[in-house]
């Protein structure tokens, strides 16, 4: 929590506030007593002057009090001797100069005042006064009592209201795809985030360029080696009809298939440098049936070889919003995926059907699957399964950067035996299939 900003912010401001609210209600307190005192001396002030004119004589001196409250008496006396006091005030002192004095009597202290040249005497107890004043101070420290654990949770609240454009931020920025690396728009966001957002969108751009290079490095390099190995390839074909003995075809032999997996990893390299770039049409049609039957006669004598039963499932009449390059790439991926691993007189089928309004296509096989654990991670370049001694591991990764480019998704399953990949593309027609 020390280091959330929202957490320190907060906690700075709650402390300020409290301090601030404590200081300010201890400076109310203080002063509503101290106010409160000043008011019962100018209440003493104004019974003496009202006891003066209705007591003219020491032989009148009486107490003034309240009919209904005890405790809020004003005792009245004059200044002279003890027996011109009543009995709460005996021992006094005998000689008060005119003003106020705060004097003992008896077991109980008290604020009295004294009038100028009349010599009335005006008493109240100082524990009474006490009373009223610390109930009026009190009350005035009611108001901070309620507002200052309000003031608190609203400032909780509106810290965290002012920090959701962060977090709005940090959500769309955490739900984007790997290979998103758009700009991030500011619109909307506050001034101090927009430096932030600028430095992350120089940074997304320098990362583009580098992964640009890169790729057309790969493609670059895949073009250039293609012609040596296609010389090598013609080469070792014409080596094929020469006179060789037993142990040279054999060695021949290794060579073309070498030659061969060489040749494939190239084209899949060129086919991955593709599928990482950007799409030129995504939204082009393509209808689903023309290519799928040219894939399947592309495929069919690698499953005649193989005595495998190769065969479409449904009625593959839908469009799909994909490129027509995009979807020969990825269906050849995945039917020539599952031949590779599919054992002889086995059987692969492309089932072909519509969600709503997706097309989804399930390519099946009864070869070994794929096991749980290595699902996700089969898609990774030249990630390879450890029984795999044929591909080179870019199939997958193909199908994957093509699908996520086109926004479509993969995923894989079990067909019981054998594996299920299933991709779920953007359809374009209306109505069901």
């Amino acid at each position: 929590m020390s280091q959330s900003l929202q957490f320190r912010l907060s906690l700075w401001l709650l402390l300020t506030i409290v301090v601030a609210g404590s200081a300010a209600a201890v400076f109310s307190y203080c002063s509503a007593y101290a106010e409160a005192i000043e008011l019962q001396d100018d209440q003493l002030r104004e019974a003496a002057a009202l006891a003066g004119q209705l007591s003219p004589s020491a032989a009148d001196a009486a107490r003034i009090a309240s009919a209904n409250d005890h405790e809020a008496r004003i005792v009245v006396g004059r200044v002279g001797g003890q027996g011109a006091l009543p009995p709460e005030l005996r021992g006094l002192p005998a000689v008060l100069t005119p003003g106020f004095h705060t004097e003992r009597a008896g077991a109980r202290e008290w604020r009295v005042f004294v009038t100028d040249p009349d010599q009335m005497l005006v008493a109240q107890s100082t524990a009474l006064r006490d009373d009223v004043a610390q109930d009026g101070a009190e009350r005035a420290l009611l108001p901070f009592a309620v507002v200052l654990p309000l003031l608190l949770l609203v400032v909780t609240v509106i810290v965290r209201r002012m920090l959701a454009p962060l977090r709005a931020l940090a959500a769309a920025v955490d739900a984007r795809k790997d290979d998103d690396l758009s700009a991030i728009g500011d619109a909307g966001l506050p001034i101090e985030l927009r430096p932030l957002v600028g430095a992350t969108n120089r940074l997304l751009d320098r990362i583009g360029q580098a992964m640009a290079a890169q790729q057309r490095f790969i493609a670059d390099a895949a073009h250039e080696l293609r012609t040596p190995l296609a010389a090598l390839i013609l080469q070792a074909e014409r080596l094929d009809g020469a006179d060789l003995s037993t142990d040279a075809r054999d060695r021949l032999g290794l060579l073309r298939r070498g030659l061969a997996r060489s040749r494939s990893l190239l084209e899949q390299l060129l086919a991955l440098a593709r599928a990482q770039q950007a799409a030129v049409n995504p939204a082009a049609a393509t209808p689903l049936g023309p290519v799928l039957r040219a894939v399947i006669a592309e495929q069919m004598p690698l499953a005649v070889r193989k005595r495998i039963d190769l065969g479409v499932i449904g009625e593959p009449d839908v469009t799909v919003a994909m490129g027509e390059l995009d979807v020969s790439i990825l269906l050849r991926n995945l039917v020539e995926n599952a031949l590779r691993y599919t054992p002889e007189a086995g059987r692969v089928d492309v089932v072909v059907g519509r969600a709503g309004h997706r097309a989804t296509i399930a390519v099946r096989d009864t070869g070994p699957g794929i096991p749980v654990e290595e699902r996700e991670r089969v898609f990774q370049p030249f990630h390879r399964l450890a029984a795999d001694d044929q591909g080179s591991g870019l199939g997958l990764a193909i199908v994957r950067a093509i699908a996520e480019r086109n926004g479509a998704t993969v995923t894989i399953g079990d067909a019981q035996p054998g594996a299920s990949i299933s991709i779920t593309l953007p359809d374009t027609n209306e109505g069901p299939a």
